[in-house]
């Protein structure tokens, strides 16, 4: 699980976690492999006891979405946020940052 350990090692001073569904890239993963890894990425993320989850990436959030909800987790944005590439890196920025802000004004 580099990848969720790599983010959430850099991102702890936020009290928040962006996390990732797989431990390697989502591009070419299909579906299938996604939604087998929902309930591991869930279980992993209560155990962390995150103050909020930020969900990168359309068809990830598609799919972690309601699982994150119903068990209790804090999801502060209601769509998407993309990833932080090429020209959409301006909506990721905004978009983290609504969200950062969402959770700041819930504590």
């Amino acid at each position: 699980m580099a990848g969720i350990d790599l983010v959430v090692n850099t991102h702890l001073h936020f009290d928040h976690c962006l996390i990732d569904l797989v431990p390697h890239p989502v591009n070419p993963t299909d579906d299938a492999e996604r939604r087998a890894n929902v309930g591991n990425c869930v279980a992993r993320t209560q155990d962390l006891d995150p103050e909020g989850i930020i969900v990168c990436h359309s068809e990830v959030f598609n799919v972690l979405k309601q699982p994150m909800l119903e068990a209790g987790l804090s999801l502060p944005h209601d769509e998407p946020i993309p990833f932080s590439l090429g020209s959409w890196r301006p909506t990721f920025v905004e978009r983290h940052r609504q969200a950062v802000q969402r959770l700041e004004s819930n504590d």
